[in-house]
């Protein structure tokens, strides 16, 4: 924060009484910032000097994340831009897992968990409760000898006590350190009027088969810009609260959780966009060749069941891309040039493929 005081003058006499409240408690929590500091300083090294070094120490930090999820320090209502703007935006996250995942389980937890404000985690088929899981207030278990065998349909289990932000995850999945943030800032670009997601698929026109000649943005592979989907891989999703109304009765049979969340949006008219990342961004945990449910249902046990749900919900062609993603692609065209929107990851033509032709803008239609 930085201000230009008229010489002789001081920040008290020339700003508002709202905005002299916000400065003073902004200085306020720098100075425990500072005061932090400097205690970190004289255990670790015995000088006083406040350092970098001591703010990292302590866990303390000026750097302000967007998107905001909660304050540092109080400011005046009259600032906010909304209400809502100061209850605080916990993030969630939840994934469900397998016995023979309890290696992969561990490794995501330990890299999502300090991501998150609390990780749901979901066990089907475990004896007991893993070590890595007990202790920790941030992370909630549920258990299959509780609650049935969910499968994939765990991961949402805890919408009933789920924050502002949702994100669902695979127990096989190496996640970066910057997966979360990544995830909030696309979902806060699209003004929480989509679903994103890292694994995108493109259903086949006509369908013959759920899993036959579809079009896959596969999670490892990287992705120049955004586009719209139908369905996401639910491995790799997030959502505010705001954008889809989700419960865990609108997951029906198990083993199918992407499909039953594409039905919900589509119902709903929210679209699913596959956001775009560099190559292995998102890896695979453990071996290749380790079942899952395209192994089960595309190769072994067959996809009639996928198949008939799926056409039951269509059509699933273009314009089902269309629809739901129509009046956002439209304001996104109206607001940014071209070029803004290929720097926030977006393709200005792919907008205008969502829209059709009947509109014009003055932002990137013409630039």
């Amino acid at each position: 924060m930085h201000l230009d005081v008229p010489f002789g003058s001081s920040v008290t006499t020339f700003l508002s009484p709202t905005r002299l409240q916000y400065f003073e408690s902004f200085r306020t929590w720098h100075r425990r910032l500072a005061e932090a500091t400097v205690a970190a300083d004289d255990d670790i090294r015995g000088t006083g000097v406040a350092d970098a070094a001591g703010i990292r120490g302590t866990g303390a930090t000026p750097y302000m994340p967007f998107p905001l999820t909660r304050r540092r320090f109080p400011a005046p209502a009259a600032l906010l831009p909304s209400p809502s703007a100061a209850a605080q935006q916990t993030v969630h996250a939840a994934v469900a897992s397998i016995p023979g995942r309890q290696a992969q389980l561990a490794a995501v937890v330990a890299a999502i968990a300090p991501q998150v404000d609390v990780l749901h985690v979901y066990l089907n088929g475990y004896a007991t409760v893993p070590d890595f899981l007990q202790g920790k207030p941030a992370v909630r278990v549920a258990r299959s000898q509780d609650w049935g065998d969910a499968r994939d349909n765990g991961k949402f289990h805890f919408l009933g006590e789920a924050g502002s932000y949702y994100l669902t995850l695979d127990d096989d999945l190496a996640y970066p350190a910057d997966y979360v943030r990544t995830l909030l800032l696309n979902i806060e670009k699209y003004g929480r009027r989509a679903v994103v997601g890292v694994h995108g698929i493109v259903l086949a026109d006509p369908m013959t088969h759920f899993y036959a000649n579809r079009t896959v943005l596969h999670f490892k592979r990287a992705l120049s810009s955004d586009q719209s989907v139908h369905l996401l891989g639910t491995g790799t999703v997030a959502f505010h609260r705001d954008t889809l109304v989700l419960t865990y009765s609108d997951f029906g049979e198990p083993g199918m959780a992407d499909l039953w969340l594409a039905i919900a949006a589509k119902r709903q008219g929210v679209p699913l966009r596959c956001i775009a990342r560099g190559p292995g961004w998102l890896r695979p945990l453990g071996e290749a060749g380790q079942p899952n449910l395209y192994v089960e249902f595309a190769k072994a046990v067959g996809d009639e069941v996928q198949t008939g749900l799926a056409r039951a919900h269509g059509p699933w062609d273009a314009a089902a891309l269309r629809s739901p993603a129509a009046s956002l692609a439209g304001d996104l065209l109206a607001r940014f040039s071209a070029g803004a929107l290929a720097s926030r990851g977006v393709n200005a033509s792919e907008l205008r493929e969502l829209v059709g032709p009947s509109r014009e803008f003055r932002g990137a239609g013409v630039r």
